[in-house]
């Protein structure tokens, strides 16, 4: 669109700033003295034969100028072989408006068990909103990852499923030679049960996925010491510069002795001849596996291999664990609570966590319910760690993502359709193993813009942004009774995930300036 006419522009050619024209030059083209032929009486087959306005140099440009121009001098300049494109008028005034985040079209986000191919990760309203939470949303966010390598150390992976598809239709899954780094590998072709899958899709996959143009690896924990050691070598020997952040949905555990075979439980300092686990000392009776009950429990070289890890300057985000247990901290009054099976045996240590995700510098995450507490209060899944040692807590229940078909996952829970791809499927599962990558996700995003941040720096800024007090808490100050009640945070931090780069309105351009609408 034009602003002015011909007529009105030659009547005063140097002062219509409406006129402005941005000339942009080739590379390589001799800027000064091209400078200097428009802003003198030169005239040529393409230069105007009169002094041009050279409103703006564009100092911080190498190849734009801003000239005031006629109609028919912006027409016949474009034909100089060293312009490159002129655009007559302002950005605006040409319909280009600047958005600074991706508006997805609008979703369903049910937090409900209903496997439904309509669906997806309900995560992301909840974790970009402050107020009632959306069942249909438009998600709106800044930063998707780019430039940052995220590691999904986990069962199996499956890099063909589209979830996982760059622009071009390719893998993003980057085959890395872990055993450069020492011990095996599983081909990248074993998908396992599905979980990593699962996964790796909330972490950085395009449809479910907070980090859609993150570097993809996956290293498998079956061979844990060689597995943490060969991603802290991998960090320190790539060379890109990248930062590296590691999501772990795993961690050991041991099991309570059978009935009558326990022989005291130490608890708070004092010990008690018991012959089974006793809730009211914190030994929950919540996972049975055939072989007993479970609880999380810590191994000294798996922690030391973690530090390792942590220290070499990689970031790594841990599932707390599905185990209904408090985790202390050190010095804490459960830290030392154990239990042995006979008479000066081994000392097992329930309330520590499991390692490796409850080692110190670990992001320890634990999972937030589907359903509301009350009217609109949120609470914890009645299966999650608690305790001290969480760091942050972030939706983990029915949680929609990638899932292979055949997997023992996607045929205990039933897959759907991935949109667009019938051939490959969805699921909704629950645990903290998926509520981990909410936060991995949240911070591989955060590192494309921070990427010399720290993995203190990432938890100092996940606790700063997230959302306090929403989480239900009925804990009581009474051991006995928050031991069983699955609801209680027992001194975990109330904090809710958010993510400030991720916005629910969308930018647009109004009146003179740059404002926000709906």
């Amino acid at each position: 669109m034009f602003i002015n006419t011909k007529e009105e522009v030659q009547l005063v050619p140097n002062v219509m700033a409406e006129n402005r024209c941005i000339v942009t030059l080739n590379k390589n083209v001799d800027t000064a003295e091209f400078c200097e032929q428009m802003t003198t009486t030169y005239g040529s087959d393409f230069i105007p034969n009169r002094n041009v306005e050279l409103v703006n140099e564009k100092a911080d440009s190498i190849s734009n100028f801003d000239f005031v121009l006629t109609e028919e001098e912006f027409q016949t300049l474009k034909s100089d072989p060293r312009v490159r494109d002129i655009r007559w008028g302002s950005k605006k005034e040409n319909g280009f408006e600047p958005i600074d985040f991706v508006l997805e079209e609008e979703k369903r986000y049910f937090r409900n068990s209903f496997q439904n191919a309509l669906d997806y990760d309900w995560g992301k309203p909840a974790c970009t909103t402050t107020g009632p939470r959306p069942s249909t949303f438009r998600h709106a966010y800044t930063l998707t990852g780019k430039n940052v390598d995220v590691i999904i150390n986990d069962s199996g992976s499956y890099g063909v499923h589209p979830e996982f598809a760059d622009a071009d239709g390719n893998s993003r899954l980057i085959e890395y030679d872990w055993t450069q780094h020492g011990g095996s590998q599983v081909a990248y072709s074993s998908y396992g049960s599905g979980h990593g899958v699962h996964v790796a899709g909330t972490a950085l996959g395009k449809l479910y996925g907070w980090a859609k143009d993150a570097n993809y690896y996956f290293c498998n924990y079956s061979n844990t010491g060689n597995g943490l050691n060969q991603m802290r070598l991998f960090h320190q020997t790539k060379g890109n510069g990248l930062p590296t952040i590691v999501n772990q949905s795993w961690g050991y555990i041991g099991r309570y002795a059978t009935s009558g075979a326990q022989y005291a439980t130490t608890w708070r300092g004092t010990e008690y001849v018991v012959s089974t686990n006793q809730a009211q000392y914190g030994q929950i009776r919540a996972v049975y596996d055939g072989f007993g009950y479970r609880f999380p429990s810590r191994i000294t070289s798996v922690d030391s291999d973690q530090e390792d890890l942590i220290a070499a300057g990689v970031i790594v985000v841990g599932a707390a664990g599905n185990y209904y247990h408090k985790i202390e901290l050190p010095g804490g009054v459960d830290y030392d609570n154990n239990f042995q099976t006979t008479s000066g045996g081994t000392r097992y240590y329930y309330h520590r966590g499991s390692s490796p995700v409850a080692t110190p510098g670990t992001i320890c995450v634990g999972s937030i319910d589907s359903q509301y507490q009350g009217a609109s209060t949120e609470q914890i899944a009645t299966y999650t760690e608690v305790g001290p040692r969480i760091d942050v807590f972030a939706p983990g229940t029915h949680i929609q993502s990638a899932i292979p078909v055949g997997s023992s996952i996607e045929t205990s829970y039933g897959g759907v359709a991935y949109p667009g791809n019938a051939t490959y499927n969805s699921v909704k599962i629950s645990g903290t193993s998926m509520a981990s990558p909410q936060v991995c996700g949240v911070l591989a995003c955060l590192l494309e813009a921070r990427p010399h941040y720290t993995a203190a720096d990432c938890l100092a800024w996940l606790q700063d942004n997230a959302v306090t007090d929403l989480l239900y808490d009925p804990t009581t100050g009474t051991p006995s009774t928050d031991y069983s009640n699955s609801r209680a945070l027992q001194g975990a931090p109330n904090y809710y995930l958010f993510n400030p780069f991720n916005r629910e309105k969308s930018q647009s351009v109004t009146g003179d300036g740059f404002g926000f609408s709906t």
